[in-house]
This record gives structure tokens, C-alpha cells and sequence, in this order.
């Protein structure tokens, strides 16, 4: 499945729509920012909009002297200096580093709160086992994050970060921070159909959200669907939804759910066949 803009138009958040439609006017108009900060349950979003930055930077080259990659425990001074290293045979670099930490810091009050309490997370943080050195990088990149090159994209991509500390405020002043969480079913169904017709199928509306209802609520997962329903049909154009209970693989949960309406509706053939 190829194409632009594969998330739905809604996530959630006022300001997290903003950063991602200003997202994709900086990929389209091929100015990112310098500093990006990534985080979400859908890997799907966030690998393919990673995937656009490395097309606009790298030409798409994964193998490119112009990309640096940094996983967990980094020395923020490493990171640095791969910033401020010049590119080699191109505009810009692209530097990323997934899962560092630097952006949680444990406190009783739950993260991704809006509250401006700065101090009092920062504080609680010095307290934890490691947590003296997390500050530490904490401080030198955020004094490091208005410095660097205009010919650097830096791209964190976090599992969980903590909106109260100063140094996210400090990417979100100098930069561009957007979650890519899982949609919505009823944001799904569209999604399939566009998949369907970027491969020249179509799925009716019934179809599609019954793919959706019995698949995992992940992008991969049903991209995958959409694949294999593709290859099934042959020349067919259109997936039916016959072809969907044929061919989908069904959650645990599904299997649950249709069981219990058979019970609950004394189709006792349809139980038992649900059980085999």
C-alpha cells in the first residue's frame, strides 16, 4: 500500500491534529524541523512517517553516512556529536534515537499531564536509582537543543514521555512533538477501503468494517489483511465479505463475541461450529 497521508484525521487531541497536519505540510514543502519528538502504540504511523523524513533527507537510503541511529542508554554526548557532525555528499543528516528515557521522569502524579509543575517532577526524579545521571543528559540536551545545525533533523522516538518536564517543553519550543496512537474502528474502515483501492479492489463498507471488528486494532495487522485478501481474489475486483470470513484471521476476542451472541441467540449450530 503506497501513498500519503495513511493516519486518520483524528487523534484525539486538538494540538496533536496540528502538529501532524504541519507534520506533513514540512514533508510536502521538504523543510523538517530540526528536532522531532515521536511516541504512540501504532508502529505502523510511526515507522512510515520516519519513513518519510529518511525519503526526504536521505533520498530513502538506509545504508546513508548521513544517518545516525542511537537505541536506549545513549551517551547524550554521542548523540550530540553525531548532530554536529557535517553531512557527507548531501544537505542534511538525519539523526535517531529511539527509546532514550530522557523524556519520563516517575513521579505519583501520571504522566502526559498538562500540569506546569516542572520542579516538583524534576525533584522526585533525583530520588530514583539512576536518575541523578538521567538529569544530567536531561541538562545538556536541552542546553544543546537550540544549537543544533540547520543541516541536522533529530528525531526522538519514545515509548513514554512526561509532558510536565522541561526538557519535552523545551523540543515542543524549538520543535514538533505528535503521538501516533491506534484509531478508532470507525477510522479504520475508510482506511481499508483506501487500501483496497490503491491496490485496485474494492471492499463495500459492510466488508471493510467487518474486517476491522475481527482483526487486531493495529495497522500492520490489517494492512496485512488487505495483502492477503488482494492475493486471494485473483482477477476479482471486488472482496466480498465472504472472502473476510474465508480468509481474516479473527481475534481471541471476535471468537468470544460471536460465540456468546450464538449462545445469547439459541443458534446453537452456529455455538458449536464457533467452538470447532
Amino acid at each position: 500500500m503506497a501513498g500519503k497521508n495513511y493516519g486518520s484525521k483524528s487523534y484525539g487531541k486538538d494540538s496533536n491534529k496540528e502538529s501532524l497536519d504541519k507534520l506533513r505540510e514540512q514533508l510536502k514543502a521538504k523543510t523538517p524541523e530540526k528536532i522531532y519528538l515521536f511516541q504512540g502504540d501504532e508502529p505502523f504511523l510511526l515507522d512510515y512517517y520516519v519513513g518519510e523524513l529518511k525519503k526526504l533527507i536521505l533520498n530513502g537510503d538506509n545504508e546513508s553516512l548521513n544517518l545516525s541511529i542511537f537505541e536506549k542508554s545513549t551517551n547524550v554526548d554521542d548523540i550530540i556529536d553525531a548532530c554536529d557532525t557535517y553531512p557527507v555528499f548531501g544537505e542534511r543528516k538525519l539523526v535517531i534515537v529511539k527509546n532514550s528515557g530522557l523524556f519520563y521522569g516517575k513521579s505519583k502524579k501520571s504522566a502526559n499531564t498538562s500540569n506546569d509543575d516542572d520542579e516538583s517532577v524534576d525533584d522526585e526524579t533525583k530520588s530514583e536509582k539512576g536518575a541523578p545521571l538521567r538529569n544530567k543528559s536531561q541538562e545538556a540536551l536541552m542546553e544543546y537543543i537550540s544549537d543544533i545545525p540547520e543541516t541536522t533533523c533529530l528525531v526522538f522516538i519514545e515509548n513514554q514521555t512526561d509532558k510536565r518536564l522541561k526538557i519535552y517543553k523545551q523540543v515542543v519550543a524549538h520543535g514538533l512533538s505528535l503521538e501516533f496512537n491506534r484509531s478508532k474502528p470507525a477510522e479504520l474502515v475508510p482506511w481499508v477501503i483506501k487500501g483496497m483501492k490503491s491496490l485496485k479492489k474494492t471492499i463495500s463498507f459492510e466488508a471493510a468494517q467487518y474486517l476491522v471488528a475481527i482483526s487486531e486494532p493495529d495497522m500492520y495487522t490489517l494492512r496485512n489483511e488487505i495483502f492477503k485478501l488482494a492475493s486471494y481474489s485473483g482477477e476479482r475486483k471486488e472482496i466480498t465479505q465472504e472472502d473476510v470470513k474465508l480468509m481474516a484471521i479473527p481475534t481471541i476476542k471476535s471468537v468470544i463475541f460471536d460465540l456468546l451472541d450464538a449462545v445469547a441467540k439459541k443458534e446453537t449450530p452456529k455455538a458449536l461450529n464457533i467452538l470447532n
